[in-house]
């Protein structure tokens, strides 16, 4: 969940996961990132040698239903938290790493790519001007 909600409303300029998931086009998206991630996460366990594997469709229902009491209450990530006050996210252990780790399993994971390099040059820009509401 953590992946899908707080990239994308940061990239909603900071709007709360309600607002996100209840747009058709922002759930639909977050459910693709999470189908991705479940998917290198599946691969990263396979080539470690654990089992058993995540089921994708259960997994995909479950954080659902918790995106859907997050986006009942209103809630606000915490990269999402540290974008609004102008500080740095942590866009590489949150997301460049699993596109790393997909990536050297030859799993494709386009949408987390993305958000992973848009958020990279969000928090250069965020570094050089002090504040997200300072870059220009």
């Amino acid at each position: 969940v953590g992946r899908s909600s707080s990239a994308g409303t940061v990239l909603a300029g900071g709007a709360d996961v309600g607002k996100l998931w209840v747009d058709a086009e922002g759930k639909a998206t977050a459910v693709a990132i999470m189908r991705e991630v479940i998917r290198a996460a599946n691969a990263d366990l396979e080539a470690h040698g654990a089992a058993p594997r995540l089921d994708e469709e259960a997994l995909v229902e479950k954080l659902s239903a918790i995106t859907d009491k997050m986006a009942e209450a209103s809630y606000i990530p915490s990269t999402t938290n540290d974008f609004l006050a102008g500080r740095r996210m942590e866009v590489g252990a949150i997301f460049e790493e699993p596109v790393r780790r997909a990536t050297a399993h030859g799993v494709d994971v386009p949408r987390l790519e993305t958000l992973a390099g848009l958020l990279r040059v969000a928090n250069d820009h965020i570094a050089a001007a002090g504040s997200w509401r300072d870059v220009t």
